[in-house]
Order: structure tokens, then sequence, then C-alpha cells
């Protein structure tokens, strides 16, 4: 049974950070819509990256100041996985990327969120490995230089060719750790 949070618990600082990195999802995709704003694509890209950046540092003071809390344990990565998933969407539409390899990421992230679902319901739990984090820090580098664009690129450095490199990176990690993932679950046996 749900229980409903007390407001002294959700409302402390990582908390606060993760709603702000919630809420800068509809403001990134609302500025890379507007081509007329001057430099869309760097403020995009920029606050695109500051959201992906936060989810280290809600994280960090969570568990060096012992504020860890049910809300943020639920909030924090569905934060950052909407995050990415709208960078995605984002450059799917713009054909800044191809389909597939976004596609490919999108699936691999509700695949081992379900993975995680199940894992919890069958008394596992399925913390998140090395290469895993790896894996989205290449991605969000991938998604925030992408969305600069093709034709950027600022002190004569290819910006997005660099992009497109780390999300080949991080699409061979995804698979890599979903795989890992996968056989950590289904290897187990309960006792």
């Amino acid at each position: 049974m749900l229980k409903p949070y007390p407001k002294e618990k959700i409302l402390n600082l990582p908390n606060s950070i993760t709603m702000l990195r919630m809420l800068a999802i509809p403001v990134v995709a609302w500025i890379f819509h507007h081509q007329d704003l001057e430099n869309y694509r760097f403020w995009s890209a920029l606050i695109f990256s500051l959201a992906f950046i936060t989810d280290q540092i809600d994280g960090w003071i969570a568990k060096t100041f012992n504020t860890t809390t049910d809300f943020g344990k639920l909030m924090d990565p569905m934060a950052d996985k909407l995050i990415v998933i709208t960078g995605l969407v984002l450059l799917i539409e713009k054909s800044e990327i191809s389909f597939w390899i976004g596609l490919a990421l999108i699936l691999r992230e509700l695949a081992v969120n379900s993975l995680r679902g199940f894992a919890t319901q069958q008394g596992m739990r399925l913390p998140s490995s090395m290469p895993a984090r790896i894996k989205s820090y290449f991605e969000g580098i991938a998604i925030g230089l992408c969305m600069l664009g093709k034709d950027e690129a600022w002190l004569s450095v290819p910006w997005f060719g660099i992009g497109v490199i780390c999300l080949y990176i991080s699409l061979f990690l995804a698979y890599g750790t979903a795989f890992q993932y996968t056989l950590q679950v289904f290897g187990k046996k309960k006792a």
C-alpha cells in the first residue's frame, strides 16, 4: 500500500533539484522548437546539460547529508530517464540523429526500467553498474552536443561529430549493460 509522502521529507534540497530537473524538460523542448529564438540550439543544449549534470549533484547531496527519501529514490531516476528520452525524441524529430539509434536507446531505457520493476517484485535489488553509469555520461554528452546541431563548430571543434561518436559508444554500453542486468535477474536463484 502506498503511503503519502510527508511534506518535510519531500521539500529537501536534493528533491527540489530533482523537481527542477523535471521542470527543465518542457523548457528544453520549447526552446528547441523555437528556431526564431537567437541561439536556440545553444540554449536548449545548455539547459539540457545543466539538467543532466544536476542528476549527479542531487544524488551526492542526498547521500552525503543523509537526506535520501523514498520520493527521491522514485523521482530521481524517473527525471533522468525523462530528460534523456526527451532529448533523444527532439533529436530524432529534427533528423539530427538516426531514428533507429534513438529508438534503440529509448527501448533499452524502457526495458531496463521494466527489468528493475520485475527484479523488485522478485525481492531482488538491481543497482546501477559502473558501465551503466559510464553509458549515462556518454549518452548525456552525446545528446547535449548533438543538440548544438551539425553546423556548429565553435573553436573549430566539430561538436556534433563528437556527439555522434559518444552516441554510438552509449549505444554499445546500453545493450551490454542491459544484457548484464538480464543475466543478473534471471541468473539468480531464489533461496
